[in-house]
C-alpha cells in the first residue's frame, strides 16, 4: 500500500543549454572511454552480483560508480527521468574538471557541483568521465516504446524537460527502440521487456525506486506495487542477460520522490541479486510472508497484516522496512501506541525513516485514523530531534490532510512568520485558507507567492495571477486586479479565461475606473 503521491515532477533544468558539447570535451570522452568494459561480469538476476550499492540520490549513485572504478559498455538507467543535461559553456570547465577527478576515483569534486546536477546531469557527467560508452534509458512502460511515434518522445523532452529542439533532432524509431543523442551521449529508450545489450557488452545498472510508482501511474489497472511486483521485475531483468559491473539502487530520498513504504525495495533488490536462486518461484519464506501481509493490507485486513509482520520480525532481525510496514498496519488499525513503537524501531535502524513519521501521519489523517495520526505527531522523541517550527509545519500539513483547514491555517500561518520566503509553505497556506473560505488569507498567501518568486509563478503556476486578480476584483481593487489579469494574459493570451479578463479590463477603462 502506497502512502504518498508518486508523481515525479517534470524538471525544468537550471542551465541554459547549448546544442552540442565542445570539441575538446568530445575528444576527452573518446580517450576516457577507451578503457570501458568489454563484456565481463555476472548476469544480473541469474548470477550472484557482489556489488549492489544502495544510495540516497543521483549524485551518490555517480559517486558509487567512481569509487568502485566502474567501467562498462553501457549504463542501463532504469528510471522515469533521463537525468541528463546540456551543460552551458560557462560550466563546461567545471564539468570537465569533475569528470577528470571521477576518472581517478576521486569523488570529492561532486561535493561542489552535486547540487547543480542532482536533478539533471549525473548521467551526462558519468559519460564524460568515461564510465560508459552509451546509455539505455529503461522507462516505466507496459507497452513497447516502438508503439508510439518518435514525436511523442521528442515532445516530452522538449516540453517537459525543456531540451531545445536541436538536442533531440536525431531521434528516430528503430523497431522497439527510440535512438538518438543528447549532448553527444548516445541514447536508446526502451522498456524493460525489450532491454537488449549487444554481444560482448556489459553494463552499470542503475535502478531508481521512483520507477516502480511510475509504473503504477502508467498502468493503474494492471500494475500493483509491492514485493510481488519487485520480484517480477528482477526476474524479468534476469531474462535480459545483462552482464553487470555494478548495480546501484537509488532510494530517491530527495524531495520525497519515493514514499517511505517502498524504501524496503532496496533491501529486496540487494538480497535477490546477491542470491538470484531465491528468485525462482515461489521465493523465500520471508518474501512469501511479505506478499501475504501486503495482500491483507490491500484487503483492509489490517490486524492480519500486523500479525504477519510480527511473525516475520520474530525471525528477521534489524529490518527497518519491515518495522515501517508494521507501523502502517498498526496505524490503519488506529492503534497509535503500537504504530509509534514500530516507527521508532524503523528509525532506530535507519534514520531516513524520520520523514516516514509524517508521511504515515498524513495518510492516516486522510483515512480518518486521526487518533493514530496524532499519536505519531506527539511522539516525544520527535521534539528532541526537530525544531518546534518544523513540528508545527508538520502538524499543519496533517490537519490540512485531515480536512481541518481552519486549524491547519492557524499552524501554517505561525510557521510562515518564521519562514517568510518558503514558496511551498505559502502554496499550502493558500489552499488551507481557500478551503476555510478566508478571502483575506488567500489574498495574503498569493501575494507572498508573487513576491517570493514571480518568475516561478509565471513558469509553473500562472493560475496564481488569475486567482489573485479575482480576489482583488471581488474587493473592488480594480487596478490591482487588472495588473494580475494582464500577467495571466501574457502567459495564456488565447485561452477563454484571458478573454473574460480582457473584457473586464475594457469595461473598467470605458468607465474610467483605471488610471491611464
Amino acid at each position: 500500500m502506497n502512502i504518498d503521491r508518486f508523481v515525479r515532477p517534470a524538471y525544468t533544468p537550471r542551465f541554459i543549454r547549448p546544442a552540442i558539447l565542445c570539441a575538446t570535451s568530445a575528444l576527452l570522452i573518446a580517450v576516457l572511454c577507451a578503457g570501458c568494459g568489454k563484456g565481463g561480469g555476472p548476469v544480473a538476476g541469474k548470477d550472484p552480483v557482489k556489488k549492489v550499492v544502495k544510495v540516497e540520490n543521483n549524485v551518490d549513485a555517480l559517486r558509487a560508480w567512481a569509487e568502485n572504478n566502474a567501467r562498462a559498455s553501457v549504463l542501463v538507467h532504469i528510471d522515469p527521468s533521463d537525468d541528463m543535461a546540456l551543460f552551458p559553456a560557462s560550466r563546461m570547465k567545471d564539468m570537465e574538471n569533475a569528470a577528470g577527478h571521477l576518472r581517478r576515483r576521486n569523488a570529492k569534486a561532486l561535493d561542489e557541483i552535486g547540487p547543480l546536477i542532482e536533478r539533471g546531469g549525473t548521467v551526462s557527467l558519468g559519460y564524460m568521465a568515461g564510465m560508459y560508452k552509451r546509455v539505455i534509458w529503461v522507462i516505466p512502460s507496459i507497452r513497447s516504446v516502438g508503439e508510439d511515434p518518435v514525436e511523442v518522445y521528442k515532445n516530452f523532452l522538449i516540453k517537459q524537460r525543456r531540451y531545445p529542439e536541436a538536442a533531440v533532432a536525431d531521434f528516430k524509431a528503430e523497431g522497439k527502440f527510440i535512438t538518438g543523442t543528447i549532448a553527444g551521449v548516445p541514447l536508446t529508450i526502451t522498456r524493460l521487456a525489450d532491454l537488449t545489450l549487444a554481444e560482448g557488452e556489459n553494463a552499470i545498472v542503475d535502478i531508481d525506486l521512483s520507477y516502480f510508482p511510475a509504473m503504477r501511474l502508467a498502468s493503474p489497472s494492471y500494475y500493483r506495487t509491492g514485493t510481488r511486483s519487485v520480484l517480477e521485475f528482477l526476474r524479468e531483468l534476469g531474462k535480459r542477460n545483462v552482464r553487470t559491473k555494478i548495480v546501484t539502487v537509488n532510494l530517491s530520498n530527495v524531495n520525497n520522490q519515493v514514499p517511505m513504504d517502498l524504501r524496503f525495495y532496496g533491501d529486496v533488490i540487494r538480497e535477490a541479486l546477491a542470491k538470484p536462486g531465491d528468485l525462482v518461484p515461489p521465493g523465500t519464506a520471508k518474501w512469501r510472508s511479505m506478499i501475504r501481509a501486503e495482500d491483507s493490507l490491500g484487503a483492509k485486513r489490517y490486524a492480519s497484516a500486523a500479525a504477519i509482520y510480527d511473525d516475520i520480525l520474530g525471525t528477521v532481525k534489524d529490518d527497518a522496512g519491515l518495522y515501517f510496514s508494521l507501523a502502517v498496519a498498526r496505524g490503519f488499525e488506529n492503534k497509535g501506541p503500537e504504530c509509534r513503537a514500530a516507527l521508532l524501531d524503523a528509525y532506530r535502524l535507519d534514520s531516513q525513516y524520520l520523514k516516514g513519521f509524517f508521511q504515515l501521519a498524513r495518510v492516516l489523517a486522510d483515512a480518518g485514523k486521526l487518533d493514530a495520526g496524532f499519536e505519531i505527531l506527539d511522539t516525544p522523541e520527535l521534539a528532541k530531534i526537530l525544531a518546534p517550527v518544523e513540528l508545527d509545519y508538520q502538524r499543519g500539513l496533517f490537519l490540512y490532510t485531515a480536512h481541518k483547514p481552519f486549524d491547519a491555517a492557524a499552524y501554517l500561518a505561525r510557521v510562515a512568520q518564521q519562514r517568510p520566503k518558503d514558496f511551498g509553505l505559502h502554496t499550502i497556506l493558500f489552499r488551507a485558507h481557500r478551503e476555510a473560505g478566508n478571502d483575506q488569507g488567500q489574498m495574503s498567501a498569493l501575494q507572498k507567492l508573487v513576491k517570493i518568486d514571480d518568475g516561478r509563478v509565471r513558469r509553473e503556476m500562472p493560475w496564481v495571477y488569475a486567482d489573485l486578480g479575482l480576489l482583488y476584483d471581488r474587493d473592488s481593487l480594480w487596478v490591482n486586479a487588472s495588473q494580475m489579469y494582464e500577467k495571466y494574459m501574457q502567459v495564456h493570451p488565447g485561452d477563454s479565461l484571458s478573454k473574460v479578463f480582457q473584457k473586464r479590463i475594457d469595461g473598467w477603462k470605458a468607465k474610467k475606473m483605471l488610471k491611464p
